[in-house]
């Protein structure tokens, strides 16, 4: 927002181009279609919409807020399919449990922003999906101190609860495969060297 202005709720309804009142059940996981939602999402995530715990934190001493950090260009998030997958799962069971997901949209380096972002959101815990290690991005969830969950493995070095597919069974099992069908030149495409890598292999 210009000027350092936080965004309100009506800077994301006129963003979507919806009214207030959708936007705050969009975000509240209320009655809204699942277009509109994704609209109000977006528009919440490029304005660095921060929903105002104040009410809750003083009736429970908690936000119910979950940040979902996810650093990485905004169009790459709402292009990909996993990453897609991976939120409306996340929004799903959030709102099964009255809790509200806050996304922290930053570029891969504003650490800055993203640290300002977990500070202001008075987030309860944070979900970490498409982790790329720097030293100054782990020193950001270190420095949260809250509950933290990543979505796939973090590097050894970062000791938290994780969920992931056993990659390198899975891996083995699809090159055990090729070889049985006679492939003998196999190729891997391998992931980027800042996360842990993910893979698919090919055989001729």
């Amino acid at each position: 927002m210009a000027n350092g202005q936080k965004a309100t709720i009506r800077d994301v309804a006129k963003r979507a181009g919806v009214a207030v009142s959708t936007a705050s059940r969009a975000l509240s996981h209320g009655s809204a279609s699942k277009a509109t939602r994704e609209k109000v999402f977006r528009a919440a995530g490029e304005l660095n919409f921060v929903p105002n715990p104040a009410a809750r934190q003083l009736m429970s001493g908690r936000s119910n807020i979950v940040a979902i950090a996810i650093p990485e260009h905004t169009d790459f998030i709402f292009r990909d399919m996993f990453v897609a997958g991976i939120l409306g799962e996340l929004s799903r069971a959030f709102s099964e449990r009255r809790m509200l997901p806050f996304l922290a949209l930053t570029e891969l380096q504003d650490t800055e922003s993203l640290e300002r972002l977990l500070r202001d959101s008075s987030a309860d815990g944070v979900v970490v999906l498409s982790f790329h290690y720097s030293r100054q991005l782990a020193q950001v969830f270190h420095d949260f101190d809250k509950p933290t969950v990543f979505i796939g493995r973090p590097f050894p070095r970062m000791r938290y609860p994780y969920v992931d597919v056993d990659n390198e069974g899975a891996a083995y099992c699809a090159a055990e495969l090729l070889v049985e069908r006679g492939r003998r030149n196999i190729g891997i495409i391998a992931g980027p060297d800042d996360r842990h890598r993910s893979s698919a292999l090919w055989g001729v």
